[in-house]
């Protein structure tokens, strides 16, 4: 069976799938594979990422992915047809995929654009850089370091860079203006989740999931008064999210199919709390909440979606009080030996500094 060579490529496909088609490519869309690889430059991601659209593999993944509105494109433009969609030079409308009727006009204000991303770039290159710096004090091997240093990049970036973009109010940046109806932050999680299921070579494998709390729905519905109602769906929603929490950090939080965990508040706090036992153990600030708030869109205090962050980003300081994960969750996990490397890989990691590691127990 031909498999990715190793966890390493794995994750580093993942980390290109969230960022090679950057959040401002609507606005520059002749340019935004060159604009993807400055953001990895910016970003002090690893520099092969730049390369890596050449290949075969994450070419097929990228199309995969695609929804089916730009699948059909294709085929417009296969038959001479594509000429007929054109996108407004300037401005884009984005549709509400669930009633065309309504929409959103979003000017074609590169400016704009322009200082939005400059600001979201410098906060999340503000936190990668602590955390390589965290984890270069920890004084792992080379080997680990890297891979460490890869997947919590992962993790930051599925998590931090559209919150980020909403919190410094930039506009719903369309993965197409033809069909303008998802984000990019759509596409490339779904191109990410996708590569769990993709070879070197371009080929299928790989599992999906599906974990279902049994007997759930009885448990629940054995409450006779309202905060037993509320306890029981608070402890399954628990159990569940603790089972899961190891496998997804190990793999990242993009296998994760069904509930989606972009902007999840449990999966926010739990990243969060990985990330302040990192920084606490060196002495660095680790109240990730200040930095936050650092970055957070300065001009636009009175706005609603400013105050509506900063209510967010107070809340991740404590696990949700009330039941959010369903008992139910659908994985998309890469092949058995892939995810049978990666946990014998934390395990010699966990053994060889017992003393030091930031995530005791994992896995």
């Amino acid at each position: 069976m031909d498999e990715y060579q190793d966890i390493h490529d794995l994750i580093r496909n993942k980390l290109w799938s969230l960022i090679h088609d950057p959040a401002e490519k609507a606005w520059y869309i002749k340019e935004h594979e060159v604009l993807a690889r400055k953001n990895i430059i910016e970003l002090d991601l690893p520099g092969e990422l730049a390369g890596l659209k050449r290949e075969r593999s994450l070419w097929i993944v990228d199309g995969v992915a695609s929804s089916v509105d730009r699948q059909l494109l294709g085929l417009f433009y296969l038959f001479d047809l594509g000429s007929r969609i054109r996108s407004p030079e300037d401005k884009y409308v984005f549709k509400n995929i669930f009633d065309t009727d309504i929409e959103e006009n979003i000017p074609l204000d590169n400016e704009v654009i322009k200082n939005v991303n400059e600001e979201v770039n410098q906060a999340l290159r503000s936190l990668l850089k602590n955390v390589y710096e965290a984890l270069n004090k920890y004084g792992f091997e080379q080997k680990y370091e890297d891979f460490l240093r890869d997947l919590l990049s992962l993790h930051i970036l599925y998590f931090y860079h559209e919150l980020l973009w909403i919190l410094n109010l930039g506009p719903n940046p369309v993965a197409d203006t033809r069909v303008p109806t998802h984000t990019v932050f759509d596409h490339n999680s779904a191109t990410a989740t996708v590569s769990n299921w993709f070879t070197s070579k371009g080929e299928f494998r790989g599992y999906m999931v599906r974990i279902d709390l049994g007997g759930i729905h009885k448990y629940i519905s054995n409450s006779r008064k309202l905060r037993d109602l509320w306890v029981s769906s608070y402890i399954a929603s628990g159990l569940i999210w603790m089972a899961l929490s190891p496998l997804i950090f190990i793999l990242g939080p993009d296998i994760v199919l069904t509930p989606s965990l972009r902007m999840n508040p449990v999966y926010g706090y739990t990243l969060n709390t990985w990330l302040n036992k990192l920084f606490r153990n060196i002495g660095l600030d680790a109240d990730l909440r200040n930095w936050m708030k650092k970055y957070l869109n300065k001009g636009s205090k009175s706005d609603r979606i400013y105050r509506l962050g900063l209510k967010y980003i107070q809340d991740l300081k404590n696990p949700p009080d009330y039941s959010i994960q369903p008992g139910i969750f659908t994985l998309a996990l890469p092949p058995r030996k892939i995810v049978e490397d990666v946990i014998n890989l934390f395990r010699e990691l966990h053994n060889k500094y017992r003393d030091k590691f930031f995530l005791t127990g994992y896995p």
